[in-house]
């Protein structure tokens, strides 16, 4: 017996997809920000930034390079972030 188990099997009333993500439009301008900088600029640890990338809340890290394992987020990005995050209601 089989279940189904996985996030984005289509429901019998429609498709689970996510919502496109506040910074999905927002070109990739501006500074690019090291992993312990964009997660001081977006006011976390580093450890709860991966924890909010994982869960699709924040930016996750482009490749800055294909030979060296350098990774960054465009500031841009992460300003689109806040700006939903602020306009969000917390309760």
């Amino acid at each position: 017996m089989t279940s189904n188990i996985h996030k984005n099997v289509p429901s019998e009333g429609g498709t689970s997809r996510r919502p496109a993500p506040p910074w999905a439009d927002t070109p990739a301008v501006g500074p690019i920000l090291r992993p312990p900088e964009a997660a001081t600029y977006y006011g976390v640890a580093l450890s709860t930034y991966y924890v909010l990338v994982k869960r699709g809340e924040v930016p996750g890290f482009i490749k800055l390079s294909k030979l060296a394992r350098a990774s960054g987020v465009p500031q841009g990005w992460l300003d689109a972030a806040i700006s939903a995050r602020a306009g969000s209601d917390p309760s």
